[in-house]
């Protein structure tokens, strides 16, 4: 209703514009600069309005100004609506912190277990074969009772944990709970911090050493402990400790270490057949060391 308001007195003024110009024309023939004065203004509101129509609602919506909220998450509800509208391509953000105890089925009386948001991948007998919200246990990859969310009342689970940062790719109100098949029993509670808007927070942080960089020797009197995990894709590894699992890896083999970009196995991938290769530094056409 604002823009046609506007649109109309526009309309208006630009037409006694032109009557103003023509008689004025007609009046003094040969002043081309009254005829130039309204062609540029007929230029400059026509940009204008342009301008204002080329405006989307989805365009308005990327410079609102951040939304923050602070949300608690009982553990013995399987969902809670946090009535925070999420709009698809916006940021959203999700921090959580806390503790929550766990009634989980032991082999002949309950088991109690204490976790974060970032849930557990140790999962018992029992609960391989139950249901969760996201697959996890025998069902799927995701860890058990991590805190987790969904947009919309129907929309697809997906793991939240203790940070959880991506571009929206629904809309709808953002439902957060805890990824157990029955709840009841769970005691405590998530903080839970939302923001909608800003940039992206990426969970873990990586520094990249490019070009440039001095060779360097071996330390005097150092000595080397070589520990591997065999089977095990570091990339894995590397998710996993992003995601809050594997403290004592992290902290001993991740934090302040050095990963070789372009690292591969040998063919075939075999264990002995590795072994020799990492122990000689040449491939099985050299060392003969088969599988």
């Amino acid at each position: 209703m604002v823009l046609w308001s506007f649109w109309s007195r526009f309309r208006t003024d630009i037409g006694e514009s032109a009557t103003i110009r023509r008689k004025s024309v007609a009046s003094v023939k040969g002043d081309a600069s009254i005829n130039q004065q309204g062609e540029n203004f007929l230029l400059l509101a026509l940009t204008f309005v342009v301008l204002i129509i080329s405006v989307s609602p989805s365009q308005a919506a990327e410079h609102r100004a951040d939304q923050f909220c602070h949300f608690t998450i009982s553990a013995d509800q399987n969902w809670v609506s946090s009535e925070i509208s999420v709009q698809a391509g916006r940021t959203l953000t999700i921090n959580a912190t806390g503790k929550i105890n766990v009634a989980r089925p032991g082999q002949t009386d309950p088991t109690v277990s204490t976790l974060g948001p970032e849930g557990t991948f140790h999962f018992l007998d029992k609960e391989s074969r139950l249901w969760f919200p996201l697959p996890a246990a025998g069902a799927g990859t995701a860890p058990v009772y991590a805190l987790i969310g969904r947009i919309g009342s129907k929309g697809r689970p997906f793991y939240v944990g203790r940070n959880h940062s991506v571009l929206a790719t629904a809309s709808g109100d953002l439902w957060l709970g805890v990824n157990d098949e029955v709840c009841t029993e769970n005691k405590g509670h998530f903080s839970v911090r939302i923001r909608i808007g800003g940039p992206l927070t990426p969970v873990s942080v990586r520094n990249r050493v490019v070009g440039n960089v001095s060779a360097a020797g071996p330390l005097p009197d150092a000595r080397v402990l070589i520990f591997y995990v065999d089977g095990l894709r570091p990339d894995i590894v590397e998710e996993m400790s992003a995601m809050g699992h594997l403290p004592n890896i992290t902290r001993t083999f991740l934090c302040g270490c050095t990963k070789l970009q372009h690292a591969y196995t040998v063919f075939p991938a075999d264990t002995i057949t590795a072994n020799g290769t990492m122990w000689t530094g040449t491939f099985s056409d050299c060392h003969g060391v088969k599988g």
